[in-house]
């Protein structure tokens, strides 16, 4: 398996376990899955996406080794009108959970956020979670 496919594997089943348990009511979204029909979500739901950056060489010798650099943005959609302790309730559980951790050779990076949008009935906010792999 690659390393790509490998470090996404790892960190959806450990955001997807954890998240599911903790909020069970919420639906979570992954990068080209399904539509999302917006209208037909609860008052919040979250979109996740998983991006590769960049990768660089970090030995150089007869088996040299790489470093691979990559993101996890994780998009908090809260209806218009619910308020925001919920929204920052799950921006502060998702920046904890995601935090400096090491998850099957995943090293995740302290969370950021990132934008922050109000539009079509819904509020949204970034976490922008770096991470690095080494092959």
């Amino acid at each position: 398996m690659s390393v790509y496919v490998s470090a996404r594997n790892a960190l959806v089943a450990y955001l997807h376990t954890a998240f599911v348990a903790e909020y069970p009511g919420v639906p979570i979204f992954y990068e080209n899955t399904v539509e999302i029909d917006k209208d037909a979500q609860p008052g919040m739901f979250l979109m996740v996406e998983i991006d590769f950056l960049d990768n660089q060489l970090i030995t150089v010798n007869t088996n040299p080794n790489t470093e691979v650099f990559g993101e996890m943005v994780l998009r908090i959609f809260t209806r218009a009108g619910l308020g925001v302790s919920g929204h920052l309730g799950l921006f502060d559980y998702l920046t904890s959970l995601m935090s400096n951790r090491t998850i099957s050779g995943v090293m995740t990076l302290t969370p950021f956020p990132d934008k922050k949008l109000t539009r079509t009935g819904w509020m949204m906010t970034d976490i922008v979670v770096p991470f690095k792999v080494f092959t």
